[in-house]
């Protein structure tokens, strides 16, 4: 459980890592529309993944940060993408 526990955590921390600099890459080139894009998708699971562990893992993640910024990245990052899609 340790060994998953730490693995997890640096997966985690290389994935939060490359959607930065993606999102970084995507404002300073907003012709490059799929950077945005998977930065938003990868977001987008991660908010997904975090509810969903906290209706039917265990509710005491409510409490914590874990399912809420990643939700508010996600809508963000969408609101980018459909106003740099000319919504």
């Amino acid at each position: 459980v340790i060994g998953l526990h730490h693995f997890s955590w640096h997966v985690g921390s290389v994935a939060v890592l490359a959607m930065m600099v993606l999102f970084i890459l995507a404002a300073r080139y907003p012709g490059d529309f799929a950077l945005a894009a998977v930065a938003t998708a990868m977001s987008t699971g991660f908010a997904i993944l975090g509810i969903v562990l906290a209706i039917f893992g265990n509710r005491a993640l409510w409490r914590t940060p874990a399912p809420y910024p990643w939700t508010i990245i996600a809508i963000l990052g969408g609101i980018g993408l459909w106003l740099r899609a000319g919504g």
